[in-house]
């Protein structure tokens, strides 16, 4: 419902992190001033406190035993303590309540921000202001790893379920992936515009999400090492971040003084399928560009053929008729035929060019030829005025000259070297025309 269940006023200090107790009935608060408090949530009251640093330095980070018997917390005094829960007598209201008793402390070199405990209870990390995490062992609190890289301290941390991966998340923007067998980085993301405040697993599986001080909630895939979507709405800095124990919802508390409760669904988000059929639409108006511009290409090799070849007849039947008036008996042998002809199954340079331009699709003739250099537009017109000449798909020749003259007009009228073609091209059209008429 989104309501608001008790608010706890008497004895509560400036809290920096928190943990629940199994059985949701108790919260455990760590504070600026270096306390530790435990609160009974259905009475709404303070019910134990415990002085956790000698120094009254903040306690930075907290979370649950790897048993879920205790607490681990780390602070500013720079060291690991380790607690268990206990109940403890109230004589005066003649109940039990819970309580934390100090086990054991790990000593470290620098203040301590975050802490973690590897789910398998093998691992207890805790990243310093050194920009360095330290792993340890659980049971015996040796040291085990240190992961650096960093640029800056790392703010938080957490461990995947099947205790195989770590995420660690800096002020440097970037958030990193470790192996916890060998401490090597796997991959090192720029996840957002600003520090990262939180991270955390989904139970049970290798996505993350991330919260930072850009306002924004990113999920991110460990395995393939993507970003899965940006979730925004925060006006503010996000501060902190929890994930549901099933992973149906995430929770986020920012800056601007709001709670957003971020709900799994089915369905698929609106912007994110817009932008993939956009994707999708470019993509195909790419292919179909470079299909257009593969089809101009083609028309113009075939233009190159077509000059080239009615250069090579001409000539040879230049050669041909020299040798009959000088009385030679053998004839100069033919040109051998072009293999880009032969694949149109012609040997005519005019039946090639008509074959050519049948091959064009017909919703694609016209970007076809809008895409032709001015130069081959003045030798297509030739051979549209060949091709008219022989009656050979008047349609279609009588399209391609209307087309080329609308779209061309301005340059074509200011070339006066085309006068004579235009001429024959109005001269052959209105013949052509008729002829399809009767």
């Amino acid at each position: 419902s989104g309501k608001c269940v008790t608010t706890i006023t008497d004895g509560v200090e400036y809290g920096l992190c928190c943990a629940y107790a199994p059985g949701d009935r108790y919260v455990l608060v760590g504070t600026k001033s270096g306390r530790l408090q435990v609160f009974d949530i259905n009475a709404a009251q303070l019910v134990y406190t415990v002085e956790a640093s000698e120094d009254q330095l903040p306690i930075w980070s907290m979370c649950l035993a790897a048993n879920s018997a205790g607490v681990v917390t780390g602070g500013e005094d720079k060291s690991v303590k380790f607690w268990s829960f206990e109940l403890q007598l109230d004589t005066v209201a003649n109940s039990r309540h819970l309580s934390v008793i100090h086990q054991r402390s790990l000593a470290m070199d620098d203040g301590v921000l975050c802490v973690r405990v590897s789910p398998n209870g093998k691992f207890v990390a805790a990243s310093l202001l050194d920009s360095t995490v330290k792993l340890f062992f659980y049971d015996t609190l040796k040291f085990f790893l240190s992961l650096y890289g960093h640029k800056f301290p790392v703010l938080s941390m957490d461990i995947s379920s099947d205790s195989a991966l770590i995420a660690t998340g800096s002020s440097d923007k970037n958030l990193k992936l470790w192996g916890m067998d060998f401490g090597d980085c796997h991959r090192s993301l720029f996840a957002h515009d600003d520090s990262l405040m939180a991270v955390q697993f989904v139970p049970k599986t290798h996505y993350l999400f991330t919260a930072g001080k850009d306002k924004a909630l990113k999920q991110w895939d460990a395995d393939g090492y993507e970003k899965i979507q940006t979730l925004g709405g925060h006006q503010a800095e996000v501060w902190a971040m929890a994930v549901s124990p099933d992973g149906k919802f995430a929770v986020t508390a920012a800056h601007d003084r709001t709670l957003r409760v971020w709900q799994k669904t089915t369905e698929r988000n609106h912007n994110l399928l817009l932008f993939l059929y956009l994707s999708l639409a470019l993509k195909l108006l790419s292919d179909k560009r470079w299909l257009l511009l593969a089809g101009a290409e083609r028309l113009i090799e075939a233009l190159d053929v077509y000059r080239e070849e009615v250069a090579a007849r001409r000539e040879y039947d230049d050669r041909c008729r020299a040798a009959e008036t000088r009385g030679d008996k053998q004839l100069p042998a033919p040109p051998p035929p072009n293999p880009r002809m032969m694949y149109y199954k012609t040997d005519c340079p005019h039946r090639y060019a008509l074959e050519v331009l049948r091959r064009i699709k017909s919703n694609e003739l016209e970007e076809t030829l809008l895409t032709l250099p001015f130069n081959y537009v003045v030798q297509l017109l030739d051979v549209l005025a060949d091709q008219l000449a022989r009656r050979w798909d008047v349609e279609l020749m009588c399209r391609c000259v209307c087309f080329i003259l609308r779209v061309n007009f301005g340059q074509i009228v200011s070339t006066p070297l085309l006068l004579p073609t235009l001429d024959q091209l109005r001269q052959l059209m209105n013949g052509s025309v008729a002829d399809l008429k009767v």
